[in-house]
Order: structure tokens, then sequence, then C-alpha cells
């Protein structure tokens, strides 16, 4: 998991970043999968993760960004943070 989000990470340069998106965003996503079982410090460090590296980087096209976090991402999320 470390090494997937070392692919996002803030030192990570935005070029490689949008290239890893674009044709690997499937095992990114593959990380939300069993979230909900990880400790809550796993969990926090993916989030912290994509927030810095991800969400935060301007530079990253918003399509990119969007297009990972799809309705089943967001559910794994949402089952992850217990909400109803």
């Amino acid at each position: 998991m470390l090494f997937i989000l070392s692919f996002v990470d803030t030192t990570t340069p935005t070029n490689l970043k949008a290239m890893f998106l674009e044709q690997r965003k499937e095992s990114l996503a593959a990380v939300f999968k069993g979230l909900s079982q990880d400790p809550y410090s796993v969990v926090r460090l993916v989030l912290e993760k994509l927030w810095g590296g991800l969400w935060s980087d301007t530079k990253l096209k918003k399509t990119l960004k969007i297009s990972l976090f799809n309705e089943t991402v967001l559910s794994h999320v949402r089952k992850t943070l217990a909400f109803p």
C-alpha cells in the first residue's frame, strides 16, 4: 500500500501523478477496498497522503482527481468512516 501511495505523495512530481492516475488508477482505488478493516492509524495515513499529495495539488487536473473517486471508492470511504 505504501508503494502505491508513493505515486501520489507530496514529493512526487505532478506529471508522474497524472500518468499514474491515467494508467493505474484502479491500483490506487484498490487501497480503499479493505480500508474499513484497517486500524485508525492506517486509515488516517491513507487519507492524509491523498489529501496532501492528490487533492491539494493544484497543478493536477480535477478530472483525474474526480475519476479516481467514483461511486465504488466513495462507498468504501463511507463504510470506513461509518457513515450510515
